[in-house]
C-alpha cells in the first residue's frame, strides 16, 4: 500500500498522465459519480495549468478489511507553479479517503473521496 502511495506521489510530480492513472483501477467510481475517465480529465486539466508539481503525501491512517481491499485517510500538501516564466505558487492541502483492490498482485484505486481538512 505504501508503495502505491509512492509511486503515485512520484507519477504525479513526474507529471507522467500514463504512470497515474496505470495506478487507477478500470472500474474506479466516486460518490461525485466519477468514472476512470473523468479521472483522466480531472488529472490532465492539473498537469496542464501546473507545469511544476511538488506533493507532500502522509498516511494518516491504514486498514485492511480484507486480504483483497485496503482502506486509507492519506494527507495530501499540493504545491505546484503554472509556467516557469511565472513565480506564484497555488498551494492546497487535501485529505483523501481511498479504498485500493489487489488484484493480478496488484494494487488499484477503486475509489477516492477528498475534501480541505477539517470538513
Amino acid at each position: 500500500m505504501r508503495q502505491v502511495v509512492g509511486a503515485a506521489e512520484s507519477a504525479a510530480e513526474e507529471r507522467d498522465l500514463s504512470a497515474v492513472m496505470d495506478l487507477v483501477a478500470d472500474g474506479y467510481s466516486d460518490t461525485q459519480g466519477q468514472d476512470k475517465e473523468a479521472i483522466r480529465s480531472l488529472m490532465r486539466g492539473f498537469f496542464v495549468l501546473n507545469q511544476s508539481v511538488h506533493l507532500l503525501m502522509r498516511i494518516e491512517d491504514l486498514e485492511f478489511p480484507s486480504d483483497e481491499v485496503a482502506e486509507a485517510r492519506v494527507t495530501v500538501g499540493m504545491l505546484g507553479r503554472q509556467s516557469q516564466e511565472d513565480w506564484s505558487f497555488a498551494a492546497d492541502v487535501y485529505e483523501f479517503d481511498v479504498r485500493l483492490v489487489h488484484k493480478d498482485d496488484e494494487w488499484r484505486l477503486q475509489s477516492a473521496q477528498w475534501r480541505r481538512p477539517g470538513r
